[in-house]
């Protein structure tokens, strides 16, 4: 018998219109999420750093949880990973395109070497990476139409001048 073939259905487009720290926010969460699907569990350290006792008892739990969903304390599953689940790659890859696009939006002309300014490098095979778009200037709060580029860096010349402040910043 032969196997009916189901035409891919195209999946529905949204627009979602937020502020630069807004933008920031979803992808420290996605980027989160995303670490923690893939068994890294200590990320969550930082959210016990403002009191060391607190830490130091949730860090055996940590190693724990860590232990369970990945058998290792120091072996992690990659995002590319065969093994990973698609939906945590989808939320990695949301997390680097925002943080591309906010990278270059932040400093155009000194683009440092850094994981941010990088072109997001698709972890997804099931999704074409999300677009993102400055819509409106930083400086005068205008709405710049011609802002929107798909590659932000795309014809820049790698800058010469030393730039201050730390790579992935948010």
């Amino acid at each position: 018998m032969e196997k009916i073939k189901r035409a891919r259905v195209p999946t529905a487009q949204y627009l979602l219109s937020m502020s630069e720290r807004q933008a920031r926010l979803i992808s420290q969460a996605v980027e989160l999420y995303a670490r923690l699907g893939t068994g890294q569990f200590k990320t969550l350290e930082y959210f016990f750093w403002s009191k060391l006792k607190t830490l130091n008892q949730a860090r055996p739990l940590l190693e724990h949880l860590q232990m369970i969903k990945n058998g290792s304390l120091t072996v992690l599953p990659g995002i590319y990973m065969k093994s990973v689940n698609e939906e945590y790659k989808i939320l990695y890859d949301l997390h680097q395109v925002i943080r591309h696009r906010l990278a270059w939006d932040r400093d155009p002309e000194c683009a440092r070497w850094t994981v941010d300014f990088r072109e997001p490098l698709r972890a997804s095979k099931r999704e074409d990476l999300a677009k993102i778009e400055l819509t409106t200037d930083k400086k005068t709060r205008k709405s710049s139409k011609n802002e929107a580029v798909s590659s932000p860096h795309q014809g820049r010349r790698t800058p010469t001048t030393t730039c201050v402040g730390r790579a992935g910043e948010l």
